[in-house]
């Protein structure tokens, strides 16, 4: 198979190695591709005979100083226009994304939020950057862009209809800051007025002393207010579905209990369709990095879940790891519970099973179309992670989610917890 004309479409960077004295040099520029910039996935391949051929030593070079860690800065002169178009707005915003996250620019994100005192919504890989418990975190609605009248994105792209809402994402009279270190990015897909090449910790220590030498610590604006009474009615009109006793068990309510469960320093790593998009918007992030999936990016590639799970629990192998799936999903990665097992990766995994492609499903139905090719049989998935040495649980009324995760976690093994759900009251 000719992989690389396929590889290419999905990584930032492909090749082939043909001489095993450069195989280490070939490793250096694989990490250099995928580091630089805008992070993403480089791909190397080496034939096997290449791999397993005998050479001197001395005909090696290994790499070394192969990379640079400068960071890039902003224009000075963009910052300055950047700093006085917002501190001049009634209706300020920033939405921080991934590039937050790669960047590791929580500390000085929350050091600007609390000097501009601007809301910010935080998104994709850049949730938890500031705890939801801040007083001016939005969570990871963008919806209040809608009323904003100046709109800093720092990190992220413009590309969701599952962030923004259906468009127009903002008002036609708004004005948009983009801070991205990916130059193509920057007014991809509609006007921007200001727009910055830059790394995010590197412009936002920049903005910081550009707000102390010309403005100073600023008062909170009333629109702080209004965007806070917007996230409190969302609470509320969600309230019912969160509290909800029905059986099948809600989605929502699944994702209360689990909220109310998992430390704030958990991973949460999230798989699917429905359940996925009802996780991240319901179970709140108080740390940085600590939310992965399909429901956090632009792919949707569902089944990542599991491996996802893996890469978490060896970084952190001292914090929870939770892997909230989608039954289908699930379905598509399964036996890397036995990973798990073989290597002694405890991760809990909690299934919200409705028995169907639920997502797609739904959309059959809300199109009076028939219902075709997206039900299924509702799976005893908990009877297999046993059968592979895990713990396994089945859970059908919403009281019994909290103990079955506290015997899962208690366990110290790789454990599912099956839980019979649906996205709609029955």
């Amino acid at each position: 198979m000719d992989s690389l004309p396929i590889v290419k479409t999905v990584s930032k960077w492909a090749r082939s190695g043909y001489e095993t004295k450069r195989i280490a040099e070939y490793v250096g520029m694989a990490f250099r591709q995928a580091l630089g910039g805008r992070p993403g996935p480089s791909y190397l391949e080496f034939p096997a005979d290449v791999l397993e051929a005998e050479i001197e030593e001395e005909e090696v070079t290994l790499p070394k100083d192969y990379r640079t860690t400068a960071r890039v800065q902003g224009d000075p002169s963009y910052v300055h226009e950047a700093i006085d178009l917002l501190l001049n707005a009634d209706r300020p915003l920033v939405i921080a994304g991934s590039g937050v996250w790669w960047a590791q620019a929580a500390t000085e994100l929350q050091e600007f939020i609390e000097l501009t005192k601007i809301p910010v919504a935080c998104v994709d890989m850049g949730q938890g950057s500031i705890p939801a418990d801040h007083p001016l975190c939005l969570g990871n609605s963008a919806v209040a862009a809608r009323q904003a009248d100046v709109i800093l994105l720092l990190g992220t792209r413009l590309n969701s209809r599952f962030r923004f809402g259906h468009p127009p994402a903002s008002s036609e009279d708004s004005k948009w800051i983009q801070i991205d270190i990916e130059a193509t990015e920057i007014g991809r897909n509609r006007p921007i007025d200001i727009g910055i090449i830059a790394d995010a910790k590197a412009v936002l220590k920049q903005m910081i002393q550009e707000t102390q030498d010309t403005h100073g610590e600023r008062k909170e604006l009333p629109w702080v207010e209004e965007c806070r009474k917007q996230l409190r009615q969302q609470e509320r009109q969600n309230q019912a579905l969160m509290n909800s006793s029905s059986v099948p068990i809600l989605y929502t309510r699944l994702c209360k209990e689990i909220g109310d469960f998992i430390d704030k320093d958990a991973t949460v790593v999230f798989d699917g369709g429905e359940i996925a998009a009802w996780g991240v918007r319901s179970i709140k992030s108080y740390k940085p990095g600590c939310r992965l999936g399909v429901a956090i990016g632009n792919t949707w590639t569902l089944g990542v879940g599991t491996a996802f799970a893996i890469a978490a629990r060896l970084a952190r192998p001292d914090k929870q790891v939770l892997l909230l799936s989608g039954d289908g999903a699930f379905g598509l990665n399964a036996m890397e519970f036995n990973t798990m097992v073989s290597h002694n990766i405890p991760i809990v995994c909690v299934i919200g099973n409705d028995g169907a492609w639920g997502m797609i499903k739904r959309s059959q139905q809300a199109k009076g179309v028939e219902v075709i090719g997206t039900e299924h049989s509702f799976v005893q998935y908990e009877k297999v992670v046993e059968a592979l040495g895990g713990y396994g649980e089945a859970v059908e009324r919403p009281e019994d989610v909290q103990p079955a995760l506290a015997r899962a976690f208690t366990s110290g093994l790789p454990a599912c917890i099956n839980v019979r759900c649906t996205s709609v009251p029955v």
